[in-house]
């Protein structure tokens, strides 16, 4: 048999476009694999840096007060419940002059130090040491996933040569179309989305809950709790128990276009009976607000009431912290107080801008009719409740 050599730019030696395509998504695909386990790496160095920073600065604000005064004891109750967390494995407080005033737990880890400033003067340091074994869940994973990477890639590349090169053969048939058959079509469609509803945050902050004893703060915890439950009566929503921080309130979207606003009267008219009735705590509010798909529930975990969260954290007392996704839902920013919520820290919020406002008090006649509402909710909790053990 005489043997016959075919020039490159024959048809039959040379891969078609389909190879082509194919070999290159093939590669594309695999590198894309790789790169995101890398990025994942970094990630979780970037997430250490971010929860150092944040936590060391949100201790820098716990701790004017006490390094102000030198008080050690305070230092201490704070550094113990701060170190209850698995992520820190340490908490330092020191004076102006870097002696050290409070201790708990062993500086072993990576270490974030914050300046203590009151007025613009120094009054102390603060150190935390943050486990790097608890941000690497995904390093382990991550030399066997590129030399898995590396081993398909080959086989993902002969592969889809090997299926381009049938189909051209006409050894690979397109399927057959399907039959008509209108019966149960409608029962296998998928129904229609359910659209987006929106979620009204708002975190209450039991703001000195360090510092409280055990039982004091199982009743002011108590307490705000009741006493969101009956604000979120009034303004329709659901009240869930926020660990580590107080509670959060996710009150329901309406029709009416001023809801929003209705929404701050919400938090304000809380605010206000926390201040009235809650014999020893101190308590800040943040307010976000975020859209979620109607068949998803909002969970403690999301984004969103971290964010809200964190808000409460930086408010003041006395004060709400909104965020800027709802400041920009508010059509008469007249009818209220504020300002400009500064603080690094407002960097970190994933589900809104940083341009964050302190809202102060609520414009006439609404504080007045935050005032009534006040009023009539105590007076009914006296007609309903027996006498506090406080």
């Amino acid at each position: 048999m005489d043997r016959v050599n075919l020039p490159p730019t024959s048809n039959l030696v040379k891969p078609s476009r389909a190879e082509l395509l194919v070999a290159a998504v093939s590669v594309a695909a695999t590198l894309l694999a790789v790169l995101a386990v890398v990025r994942l790496t970094s990630l979780e160095e970037t997430r250490l840096e971010r929860f150092g920073n944040a936590t060391a600065q949100a201790l820098a604000e716990l701790a004017v007060e006490p390094l102000t005064r030198q008080d050690r004891l305070h230092l201490g109750v704070i550094g113990n419940r701060l170190a209850e967390l698995d992520t820190v494995t340490g908490v330092a407080s020191y004076g102006p002059d870097n002696t050290l005033l409070a201790s708990t737990g062993e500086l072993d880890g990576v270490r974030f130090s914050q300046p203590v400033t009151l007025d613009d003067t120094l009054v102390g340091y603060v150190r935390i040491s943050v486990d790097p074994a608890a941000f690497q869940a995904v390093s382990g994973w991550r030399y066997p996933l590129l030399a898995l990477a590396g081993l398909l890639l080959p086989f993902a590349i002969g592969a889809g040569f090997a299926f381009a090169r049938a189909a051209r053969d006409g050894r690979l048939r397109p399927a057959p179309d399907p039959v008509d058959d209108d019966s149960g079509a409608e029962d296998a469609a998928p129904p229609p989305p359910a659209g987006d509803i929106r979620h009204y945050l708002v975190a209450v902050n039991l703001y000195n809950q360090l510092t409280l004893p055990a039982d004091q703060r199982e009743f002011e915890l108590s307490l705000c709790l009741e006493l969101a439950e009956s604000v979120a009566e009034v303004y329709q929503g659901q009240v869930v128990h926020l660990p580590g921080i107080g509670v959060l309130l996710d009150l329901d979207h309406t029709d009416d276009p001023d809801r929003p606003f209705q929404i701050l009267c919400a938090a304000f008219l809380l605010l206000r009976l926390l201040q009235e009735e809650g014999p020893f705590g101190r308590y800040r509010l943040g307010l976000h607000v975020v859209e979620q798909p109607a068949e998803e529930t909002l969970a403690l975990d999301h984004d969103a009431v971290a964010d809200a969260s964190l808000l409460s954290a930086l408010a003041r007392d006395g004060t709400v912290a909104a965020s800027a996704s709802l400041v920009a839902l508010l059509d008469n920013t007249a009818r209220l107080r504020s300002r400009p919520l500064v603080n690094p820290l407002l960097d970190e919020l994933a589900t809104s801008g940083p341009n964050c406002r302190l809202v102060t008090e609520l414009e006439s006649p609404f504080s007045e009719l935050v005032f009534r509402q006040s009023e009539q909710l105590q007076a009914q909790r006296e007609a309903t409740s027996s006498p506090s053990t406080f």
